[in-house]
């Protein structure tokens, strides 16, 4: 199947797990799942790609919904322009999922074979799909600043249970990538425009 063809069907079956709501339910299940406790939950986690971009898709539909509330709830945006950001969102979610779940859990499966010698892309894109649920709480004012943090924590408990790696090994790989990016967005754009990428 050819990436492109890969993409129309990820659309199709988007259309169709929007109308499930058992699906959906499904999905919820295990975003508590998750929460409760991530050791468990990536420990015995072995979705295939399809559950992944499912999730995921839901994610950044819950995710839109809660950017838009807080910033319609302080005004920091025009009306027509929160509506439209949100209805973008929400509509191509699927496409986003698919993006990222192509691009990153590559870069981190990279880090860890590079590591360890271990290559195991599906298990990246587990730990990338379920570290997401981070960015919900990014748009809250108040406990948004904590997003970094708790994505390396999901990372390396991620990374330790789907390689089967310590967690000192663990963690070194989860942040060496943002150390990576931090020092380029540092040289690149300055201290002050690093700290707002990611804080």
């Amino acid at each position: 199947m050819t990436r492109a063809s890969f993409f129309i069907e990820s659309n199709n079956m988007n259309v169709k797990s929007l109308l499930n709501i058992e699906n959906t339910r499904e999905l919820l299940r295990k975003l508590v799942k998750l929460i409760k406790n991530p050791l468990e939950f990536f420990q015995e986690n072995k979705d295939i790609e399809e559950q992944l971009l499912d999730f995921m898709t839901l994610i950044i539909r819950l995710s839109a919904v809660i950017s838009a509330l807080f910033n319609l709830a302080l005004a920091r945006e025009p009306i027509r322009v929160l509506i439209i950001v949100f209805l973008v969102t929400v509509l191509l979610a699927r496409v986003v999922a698919v993006i990222y779940l192509f691009i990153f859990p590559r870069i981190l499966n990279f880090f860890v074979s590079i590591i360890t010698r271990k290559d195991d892309l599906l298990a990246a894109k587990r730990i990338f799909a379920y570290s997401s649920p981070v960015s919900l709480i990014h748009p809250i004012p108040i406990i948004g600043f904590l997003t970094p943090f708790l994505t390396i924590t999901l990372y390396t408990i991620g990374i330790s249970k789907q390689y089967n790696l310590s967690f000192p090994k663990s963690f070194l790989i989860a942040v060496l990538p943002l150390i990576i990016l931090g020092m380029l967005a540092y040289f690149l754009l300055g201290a002050q425009e690093t700290l707002n990428i990611f804080f």
